[in-house]
């Protein structure tokens, strides 16, 4: 059960760093009134939400299902994490 938490609060972490780095590139479009970098921020957010989903459906799993569904989250934040790295890369 520790790891659980401990695992849960880790992404929660990450996620709230991923979250505050969103919003830079927003302020970043906004200045810029980009519609191709707004789109790719929009992209972004879709795959933030389906994170977060995914991170509560862990938060609320039986210990039988927590395993399949961190292996999800694992794939759904390396998904994440390159659509972000993307973006900055496009920002530049």
């Amino acid at each position: 059960m520790q790891e659980r938490l401990a695992y849960q609060s880790k992404m929660r972490s990450q996620l709230d760093n991923i979250i505050a780095q969103i919003e830079k590139l927003e302020a970043a479009a906004k200045q810029a009134e980009d519609e191709a970098k707004n789109k790719r921020l929009e992209a972004l957010r879709l795959k933030r939400v389906a994170f977060e989903e995914r991170l509560q459906s862990l938060q609320n799993s039986s210990g039988e299902a927590w395993e399949e569904l961190r292996l999800g989250l694992e794939s759904a934040w390396g998904e994440l994490q390159s659509a972000l790295d993307n973006a900055f890369a496009k920002f530049q």
